[in-house]
C-alpha cells in the first residue's frame, strides 16, 4: 500500500466505505479486538522499527521532547491495545435513532446517525494516533487514510498500519482485508483535487483529532 499513490488510495478508501457502513457491529468488534492482540503479539517487531525512527530523529537534532512523542515502549504498546478493545465494548453508533417526530400530514421526521463515510486524517508524531484513529473510525463505519507528515516517523507508522490492518483476514476474522478501510500514505506533496471527491472530511493534528472523536458519527 506504500505505493499507492492519494488518487489511488481515495478511490480504495471510497470503495472500503460502501462496505464498512454496514458491517455488523459483532464482526467490527472481532476486528478490532483481534487489532488489540496483533499489536502485543508483534510488539518486538514495532519497538525495533521504532528505534530506527528515534535514531533519525536525533541524527536531525529533533528536541527530546518531540523525540519522548516518537518513542514507544512496551507500556504504550500495551495502552494502545487496550484502547483498541475498549473501543470494541463501545455501543455502536451506527443507525442510533436520536428522535422522531411525525407531521401533521402523517410524515415521520427524525435523526439518525450514520458514518461520514471517508476521513481523512494528516498527523505527525504520536504512534497512538494510528491505532485510535483506525478503532474509532471502524467502529463508526468509516475507512480512514492516514497520511504521515514527517520523513522520520515512517518505519514505526507502517508497521502499526501493518500490524492492526493484518488482522483483516478471512482465517482470523471472517473479514476481508480489502475493505478493512485503512490505508497510509506519506508525501510532502499537497492533496490532489481529486482528494476533495473521494474523502468526505479531512482531520490534522492529534489535537484536532480528539475533539473530533465525539462527533465521528454523522447525525
Amino acid at each position: 500500500m506504500t505505493n499507492l499513490t492519494l488518487e489511488e488510495i481515495g478511490r480504495r478508501a471510497k470503495t472500503a466505505e460502501a462496505v464498512l457502513r454496514v458491517l455488523p457491529a459483532g464482526q467490527k468488534n472481532k476486528v478490532l479486538i483481534t487489532s488489540a492482540d496483533y499489536l502485543v503479539e508483534y510488539r518486538e517487531l514495532l519497538l525495533e522499527a521504532n528505534e530506527k525512527d528515534v535514531e533519525t530523529a536525533k541524527e536531525h537534532q529533533m528536541p527530546p521532547a518531540l523525540v519522548d512523542r516518537l518513542l514507544l515502549t512496551e507500556e504504550r504498546i500495551a495502552q494502545m491495545a487496550e484502547g483498541l478493545r475498549q473501543i470494541s465494548e463501545l455501543e455502536d453508533p451506527v443507525g442510533e435513532v436520536l428522535s422522531m417526530k411525525r407531521r401533521p400530514n402523517g410524515l415521520m421526521i427524525g435523526q439518525k446517525r450514520v458514518p461520514l463515510g471517508v476521513i481523512g486524517i494528516i498527523y505527525e508524531s504520536r504512534p497512538n494516533v494510528t491505532a485510535d484513529a483506525f478503532g474509532l473510525c471502524f467502529k463508526a463505519g468509516n475507512a480512514v487514510p492516514l497520511r504521515f507528515g514527517i520523513k522520520n516517523n515512517i518505519h514505526r507508522h507502517i508497521k502499526i498500519c501493518r500490524f492492526v490492518y493484518i488482522h483483516m483476514t478471512v482465517s482470523r476474522t471472517g473479514f476481508n482485508h480489502r475493505y478493512g478501510g485503512m490505508f497510509h500514505h506519506r508525501t510532502n506533496q499537497p492533496c490532489p483535487s481529486s482528494w476533495n471527491q473521494d474523502v468526505n472530511i479531512t482531520v490534522q493534528t492529534h489535537k484536532c483529532f480528539c475533539r473530533f472523536m465525539a462527533g465521528i458519527c454523522n447525525k
